[in-house]
């Protein structure tokens, strides 16, 4: 505490955030898979948004990078900004707010050093 008032968690602070709803009860057992490190403004953002059950009937859900193939949902601009290429990956990048200015930065400084902006599973 500081000054007698609760302490807030740092911006920067990697927070733990569900991949999948756990509502779904698919996705109710072995839930180590499920959880990720986020930074605590992507996790805010996520924050508790799901596919609606319309939405996820058509196949629409959240891009889980560290399973799927980035070159199938996105293709990386020159100027470092993400285009989605399924509706699966518009979803993922209008709720996260995948090209924040501060991302489409890092991304570009990645680029200038050969490094990549993302892994392939």
């Amino acid at each position: 505490m500081r000054n007698g008032s609760k302490s807030e968690e740092p911006r920067w602070a990697a927070l733990v955030q569900h991949h999948h709803s756990l509502v779904d009860r698919k996705y109710t057992t072995g839930l180590t898979y499920n959880l990720y490190y986020a930074c605590h403004p992507c996790n805010r953002t996520k924050w508790r948004h799901w596919p609606a059950p319309a939405l996820f009937a058509k196949g629409i859900q959240l891009i889980d990078l560290c399973r799927d193939d980035f070159a199938t949902h996105f293709r990386e601009e020159p100027d470092g900004k993400w285009t989605a290429l399924t509706d699966s990956g518009a979803y993922t990048s209008e709720l996260l707010r995948l090209n924040r200015r501060h991302l489409v930065e890092l991304r570009q400084i990645l680029s200038r050093h050969h490094l990549p902006s993302h892994r392939h599973p």
